[in-house]
């Protein structure tokens, strides 16, 4: 015995039954949408001279020279926009959101990384 069409689980295989409705799905940007290692960020924090402990973006906000705040920040940036057009991505992550949109799902994303970068990557 077939199912008519509107009497098929719209739910992907796998997907788990239950009372609730997916309204929207989040992604994290590197390591989840594109392959890790584009960003060097731990040898950039290194250069930087920005603890192990602290994490890149706080250190620099806390950098009270305005102008070495501002270059570190350019700096990033750039690093950011370099890694962006070497960036690949993830495997099955292209199917994923494909399927996703298909569904109807509103998609976003969620990085520290900035706009530019993640649109150029895109």
């Amino acid at each position: 015995m077939t199912e008519a069409a509107g009497d098929r689980d719209p739910r992907p295989a796998g997907f788990p039954a239950g009372p609730f409705r997916v309204a929207a799905v989040l992604f994290d940007f590197d390591g989840t949408l594109t392959s890790p290692g584009a960003l060097d960020l731990p040898g950039f924090a290194q250069e930087i001279g920005c603890p192990t402990t602290t994490p890149v973006l706080e250190y620099i906000q806390g950098v009270e020279d305005l102008e070495q705040r501002v270059m570190l920040v350019r700096r990033l940036e750039a690093l950011e926009l370099a890694a962006a057009a070497a960036s690949r991505p993830n495997a099955g992550a292209e199917e994923v959101v494909l399927g996703l949109r298909e569904m109807g799902l509103p998609l976003a994303i969620l990085s520290r990384n900035g706009t530019r970068a993640i649109l150029r990557a895109l």
